[in-house]
């Protein structure tokens, strides 16, 4: 047998170590049906018991910690037997991605203080709402920028809900929609600074974000 261990730091913290226990197959598996009598097989009793050999150096995984929602069966078959170095390398990889998706919409985006009330990184301006498992599914409340509010002369009350896409360490897509009736309304030339800083790295997202809300040098002195 041979374990893997695997230590995921994101922004200076250490996740909770996740282990994978891989072993070879046995040697010979009984193909399905009746159970064998036992001895040696001989012909005389015209009952041939079929065996199905396996390679002795073929790998499969035994036990793991990895968290169900990540890809590691696909990886396993995809790498396991041919090169174990990238089939480890593949599965850290989605753990890393992961807990980046996580530091950034959970902890980043919407920040938890002392008192428990939200305190999210970019004030109120943006929130999740909710996202999935993975945080490859990601719903935000987005406010108006301060911009588009001086120009109206009024105070904007829409509230925009976007919709994020993540595939790995990027966010791959946005999609922006109604929250007052549910539905989805026409993309603006308006809605694309906003679209366009949502995309990218995941990492760069709330820099992104501060920098279209002119929060950048704010957000620079305080820290």
């Amino acid at each position: 047998m041979l374990g893997i261990r695997f230590d995921v730091s994101v922004a200076g913290q250490y996740s909770i170590p996740h282990y994978i226990i891989i072993r070879q197959k046995p040697a010979y598996k009984p193909a399905p049906g009746p159970p064998s009598k036992g001895g040696p097989i001989t012909t005389n009793d015209n009952e041939i018991e079929i065996i199905e050999q396996h390679d002795l150096h073929e790998l499969e995984i035994f036990q793991h910690t990895i968290p169900a929602f990540l890809p590691v069966a696909d990886l396993a078959r995809a790498h396991l037997n041919t090169d174990l170095r990238q089939f480890a390398a593949r599965v850290r990889a989605s753990l890393v991605a992961h807990a980046l998706r996580r530091h950034i919409f959970a902890h980043q985006l919407v920040a938890t203080g002392g008192s428990g009330a939200p305190a999210p990184l970019l004030g109120r301006r943006v929130a999740v709402v909710e996202s999935n498992q993975e945080y490859t599914r990601v719903r935000l409340a987005v406010q108006p920028t301060p911009r588009r509010r001086r120009a109206s002369g009024r105070e904007d009350p829409e509230t925009r809900e976007v919709q994020l896409d993540c595939l790995d360490d990027r966010v791959i897509a946005a999609k922006f929609s109604d929250s007052a009736n549910g539905g989805g309304r026409p993309l603006e030339a308006r809605d694309l600074p906003l679209l366009e800083a949502f995309q990218g790295p995941v990492v760069d997202l709330p820099a992104r974000l501060l920098a279209y809300y002119d929060l950048s040098t704010t957000f620079t002195q305080q820290h």
